[in-house]
């Protein structure tokens, strides 16, 4: 298993978290390529303890084996220091040489939520039916050429001042949407996300180049997919779709590979 794909392919919930878990075992790293929070893998490690992640590769579960979160995926910080903290009270080991998080992964800012929420109620009937994780603003705003990305958190001063002219400008679009008591909250939040984005720097580097130099000394890789085909926004039930890829090519561009050094494809169904 030098490079595989794993990719589910209905609507999700396929039992892909299982079938990870039982090839990580084999795997020098796991990776996660596209998605955020909206994903969540369910482990059953013995007859009490269950893992549930949204964010971190099911192959951390296995404590010799690298999780890496590549740049096609949009992570909430404070969500992800969460999943970290509840590996690392399990007994798993989760310092920053166990987990990779690309620094061109886009950061899911509080404010998103909103928009998100508003949107839903709009299209009232026709609603997408989305988690209310805020996959889609991300993808929206990186789509724009404006979001925040991991890197920024390198320098605070820019990490503050596109957090704040996030929430700036999403809170003059939203108008008279939300109540005073409800921007408070979101300026604190956005407080939170700074800090919590500065925190994530321990486990920020180059995947592509990491992944690339793993194959190259022959590694093995499991790229492991979030969601399922039919919620791809290209060859999905459009418009009833996430917004990240879902189907197999989304781990090259989501790694930052080539598609000659996938050796295999595993499907769920």
């Amino acid at each position: 298993m030098p490079v595989s794909v794993l990719v589910g392919l209905q609507w999700g919930d396929e039992g892909k978290g299982k079938i990870v878990d039982i090839l990580s075992e084999s795997a020098d790293a796991v990776a996660r390529f596209s998605g955020g929070g909206n994903a969540g893998h369910t482990v059953k490690v013995g007859p009490d303890v269950t893992f549930v992640l949204h964010h971190l590769p099911t192959g951390l579960l296995r404590p010799d084996v690298l999780g890496i979160i590549g740049a096609g995926c949009v992570i909430d910080p404070t969500v992800v220091l969460q999943e970290i903290s509840e590996l690392s009270e399990s007994g798993l080991p989760m310092g920053p040489g166990r987990l990779l998080i690309s620094t061109k992964s886009h950061l899911v800012h509080p404010v998103y939520r909103h928009i998100e929420s508003v949107e839903e109620r709009r299209l009232g009937r026709a609603s997408i039916g989305t988690t209310g994780r805020a996959i889609g603003p991300t993808y929206a705003e990186k789509h724009w050429r404006r979001g925040i990305r991991l890197e920024d958190a390198a320098c605070r001063s820019v990490l503050e001042e596109k957090s704040l002219g996030q929430l700036d400008y999403h809170l003059e679009k939203l108008g008279g949407d939300l109540a005073e008591k409800e921007v408070a909250q979101l300026c604190e939040q956005t407080s939170v996300f700074i800090q919590d984005s500065l925190r994530l720097l321990d486990y920020a580097g180059d995947v592509s180049l990491r992944v690339n130099e793993l194959i190259e000394r022959e590694g093995s890789l499991l790229a492991e997919g979030a969601q399922g085909s039919l919620l791809d926004p290209d060859h999905g039930s459009y418009p009833y779709v996430t917004c990240g890829t879902c189907v197999a090519s989304g781990a090259c561009t989501g790694l930052g590979i080539g598609p000659g050094v996938i050796d295999e494809v595993v499907g769920v169904a």
